[in-house]
């Protein structure tokens, strides 16, 4: 893979909450699993599409790096799935984007009582395996990253996380196996259940002295 030169920057500059949850379905039949049992009865997220050669586009052809920056609206982008329906895009190839929000307005990002069985169509950022780096330093005002969040993001390598950020839901990195870079901010007083499973590239974890919460299994 080409290293960041000539890699393009996408703004996107409204209507960011349309992006995330766009064509969700009602999910209201699903039975939903907050309550976690053991690793039997987890997915392994072994369904997702297996593109063709990282790197490369669905035409064979090697994907340009590049970096999408958004600067406002996330939420809405979230909520319809846009933005994660963009990442998915196989002419993207693998591990080639750098996503970049600095959105102020921004809170919380996903869900954090989305059950096991609902993060398939529901979790914002689930499979988009283009992504290689996330920086949220500009969400001034996120204090939350729901469940499953990056589930499944296999070729995240790093993750700048903002500073005001509080809680980590479950499942946030699940699967995250090329994730080896994470920085957990000061402020961090809840972590989830498995936030780091799965994450084999992942050799070590300097947690806050102020997480007062930790549960059962966080790696």
């Amino acid at each position: 893979m080409s290293g960041d030169t000539g890699a393009r920057e996408i703004v996107v500059d409204e209507d960011v909450e349309n992006f995330l949850h766009a064509g969700s379905e009602d999910d209201s039949g699903l039975e939903d699993d907050s309550g976690l049992e053991d690793d039997s009865g987890l997915e392994d997220d072994s369904g997702l599409e297996d593109d063709s050669s990282e790197g490369e586009s669905s035409e064979g052809e090697e994907a340009e790096p590049r970096e999408i920056v958004v600067d406002e609206g996330v939420d809405n982008q979230v909520r319809s799935g846009a933005l994660r329906k963009r990442l998915q895009d196989r002419s993207l190839g693998k591990g080639t984007v750098t996503l970049v929000v600095r959105d102020p307005n921004i809170t919380i990002i996903g869900d954090m009582n989305l059950g096991y069985n609902r993060e398939r169509l529901e979790a914002p950022f689930y499979g988009c395996k283009s992504l290689l780096r996330i920086d949220f330093k500009g969400c001034t005002n996120l204090t939350q990253l729901g469940n499953h969040v990056f589930r499944g993001c296999s070729s995240l390598t790093s993750v700048a996380l903002p500073d005001g950020l509080t809680q980590l839901g479950n499942g946030v990195f699940y699967n995250c196996y090329s994730l080896t870079s994470v920085s957990l901010p000061d402020g961090l007083t809840q972590l989830g259940s498995r936030v780091f499973w799965n994450c084999s590239s992942l050799t070590s974890v300097a947690l806050p002295d102020g997480v007062t919460q930790l549960d059962d299994v966080v790696f």
